[in-house]
């Protein structure tokens, strides 16, 4: 009878046992990440973070910076129709003086100017007019009649010809002129300008 009792005991404490770890596993089984829970909590993150602001990986090659990525730009000279090409970077893109990319701003500022016979030298962005430029700059020519001698200036700016433009209509102010916003901000009495205006000209002021 003891012997019965024994062995029904033994039965009843492994029962327990192997119920007690099925009970444990299938808990675990229950709280195991699975692909449907992970897309769920990953749904529930707040998505607010710009992809700038992510950082990025180690790469396996080498990037160069933003001021060296030059821009191709192609000019075809008015004169003799050559065909050059610029490279401009983008480090240079807020300086105007000398950068093909303000071409047309010249041309236009320059085509404003009507009572001064003003005219836009160009011919330094022309390998073949100028082989031996290396950096072109921008030049005007200011012409007084037929027998005077033309007056040349290089390396001029937007804000040199806008400055020519306030002078020729006669105004006392000059709006200075601001190439990268394309605007006119500031204004300045054009009398503090005359040893400008006098480069400009090629002639002495009263």
């Amino acid at each position: 009878m003891w012997v019965n009792f024994i062995i029904i005991a033994i039965v009843c404490v492994i029962a327990f046992l192997s119920f007690s770890g099925y009970s444990l596993a299938k808990n675990n089984t229950d709280d195991a990440p699975t692909r449907e829970k992970l897309a769920n909590k990953l749904s529930q993150l707040p998505y607010d973070l710009e992809k700038d602001e992510i950082p990025q990986g180690a790469m396996c090659y080498s990037q160069s910076p933003p001021e060296y990525q030059e821009q191709q730009t192609e000019y075809i000279c008015p004169v003799c129709g050559e065909r050059t090409f610029h490279y401009t970077g983008l480090k240079d893109a807020l300086e105007e003086k000398g950068n093909i990319s303000y071409l047309d701003n010249y041309r236009n500022k320059v085509k404003q100017i009507t009572k001064i016979d003003v005219k836009l030298d160009e011919s330094e962005f022309c390998k073949n007019c100028s082989p031996n430029i290396k950096k072109p700059k921008y030049c005007i020519i200011v012409t007084y009649g037929e027998n005077a001698k033309p007056h040349k200036t290089c390396d001029v700016s937007l804000d040199d010809i806008n400055l020519l433009y306030d002078f020729s209509e006669g105004k006392k102010e000059h709006s200075i002129y601001y190439a990268f916003l394309e605007m006119e901000k500031e204004k300045v009495p054009i009398e503090k300008y005359k040893a400008r205006l006098e480069d400009l000209l090629g002639t002495k002021l009263k």
